[in-house]
């Protein structure tokens, strides 16, 4: 059996990164693979989708991890928050009604308006919090959360968790914000400090199954008022680094 990767882009920094450390593992090259190249998978051949939403030219059964159909369904935000609110996996309120937008902020609700479907580590993302709601595709009310995590998912099982915390605040930019919590505005991932959660788990677990995907990093929130968890959205290409990185060679190779 050979293993190849299918990354939504030839670029993807965390695709080659996999590919190194399983090459290495392995003992022989993984490599990429484009949607409309010259390979062809045997059937014995591995394949695992890198957040690729393409359906590729060489073989209609393949990838064998996360089917192009799925990561479409995970990539777009509105179609992943309603069919995790049919598996009644917990996730912040939303609409597409800018009437009703407008009334949780009439309400002193933060609404967090989406401008992409498909947008990430923050982008199209408007936080609004008096005046009026403009035009969007997807709104969600404003959920506060204690913490923020990225628990990674493979095969049914918890892999990896680590936490969202804040720069120091030197290291900060200057687009730093409370509301998005990215690299970009200023949040890096730590696993110091983190316990073991069963709900926590078995939430992001039920997130990845609910997609219908093989594997996903879901990133959830706390809210310590109400004691509960909320799903935000479950990632098919999340950046991979050190421990993390490790983890899914493990999984992939296990």
């Amino acid at each position: 059996m050979s293993l190849y990767i299918y990354p939504y882009k030839l670029g993807s920094e965390s695709a080659k990164a996999l590919r190194a450390k399983l090459s290495a593992k392995l003992g022989k090259r993984v490599l990429l693979v484009k949607p409309d190249g010259r390979f062809k998978p045997r059937r014995s051949d591995k394949v695992i989708n890198w957040g690729s939403s393409t359906l590729p030219r060489w073989d209609f059964a393949k990838p064998d991890l996360n089917f192009p159909t799925q990561i479409a369904l995970a990539a777009n935000k509105l179609l992943t928050l309603t069919r995790l609110h049919e598996a009644e996996i917990p996730v912040p309120e939303f609409t597409t009604n800018r009437e009703e937008a407008q009334q949780w902020l009439a309400d002193s609700s933060t609404v967090v308006v989406r401008h992409t479907l498909t947008g990430h580590s923050g982008q199209g993302i408007e936080i609004v919090t008096e005046g009026e709601v403009p035009v969007a595709p997807l709104y969600t009310k404003y959920k506060k959360k204690r913490a923020e995590y990225r628990v990674h998912v493979f095969g049914g099982q918890v892999i990896d968790t680590v936490q969202k915390k804040k720069r120091n605040a030197e290291a900060r930019p200057s687009n730093f914000s409370t509301f998005i919590r990215s690299h970009s505005t200023g949040w890096v991932f730590c696993r110091d400090g983190i316990t073991d959660c069963p709900t926590r788990n078995a939430t992001s677990v039920g997130a990845v199954a609910a997609l219908s995907l093989d594997f996903g990093a879901v990133d959830i929130i706390y809210n310590e008022h109400e004691n509960k968890y909320y799903v935000l959205e479950v990632n098919t290409a999340p950046g991979l680094e050190g421990t993390t990185l490790d983890k899914y060679v493990e999984a992939l190779t296990s």
